[in-house]
């Protein structure tokens, strides 16, 4: 099986925290794929941004306004889900992480209604009420579950993938070599990375 380059915060020797920076050097390194976290801000609004705190101030307790400007002051830009998209549209296929659930639905309507089709991006997250949710309302969208620890028969991450109908599974370290239960929830199956496309992203760049 063949792989695709999944890009993370721009190239691993760059290491961006501007987001829409991190997105044109992936284009410019004509990666397959961009990585990026989507939450939630107190108003409602999505945004791009990987920790859930900006100065020590929650981004699902305040609104975007202050919520961009504590990051301006910290010199970077905090863009909309709807700013990503609009860039990357007909350039670049993505991987969308949720760091939250209870807004799954959201996030895929402005995903969809920006002209991507569900075979030109995934949904992936560590939160699993997040990734059952999505398979339960998108059968035919691609999600992934992801996990840090993978060792051993039978272990958590396999069950927890049998648990949500993940599609597939994301090994944020390590290697994917686990086994588990099957869809029925007996029996020992092999669990597999997810699929886009027919090619694996479970090993993305950092």
């Amino acid at each position: 099986m063949s792989k695709r380059v999944v890009a993370h915060g721009g190239t691993e020797a760059a290491g961006y925290r501007d987001v829409m920076q991190a997105l044109e050097t992936a284009l410019s390194a004509r990666a397959d794929m961009f990585e990026f976290d989507v939450r939630r801000c107190g108003d409602g609004s999505l945004v791009v941004h990987h920790d859930p705190e900006i100065a020590s101030r929650s981004l699902a307790m305040i609104d975007y306004s202050a919520a961009d400007d504590a990051a301006r002051q910290l010199g970077y830009r905090l863009p909309r889900l709807k700013d990503v998209l609009r860039v990357a549209r007909g350039r670049i296929q993505l991987d969308v992480e949720l760091k939250q659930d209870g807004y799954e639905h959201v996030v895929i309507e402005e995903v969809v209604q920006s002209g991507f089709d569900l075979e030109s991006f995934v949904v992936t997250s560590f939160e699993r009420n997040a990734v059952a949710a999505l398979r339960a309302a998108h059968p035919e969208l691609k999600t992934g579950l992801l996990v840090y620890d993978v060792s051993g028969t039978g272990s958590r991450a396999a069950k927890q993938i049998c648990q949500v109908g993940a599609a597939g599974l994301q090994v944020a370290a390590g290697d994917c070599d686990i086994q588990g239960c099957d869809e029925a929830g007996g029996g020992l199956v092999h669990a597999r990375p997810l699929e886009f496309g027919g090619v694996s992203v479970a090993d993305r760049s950092r």
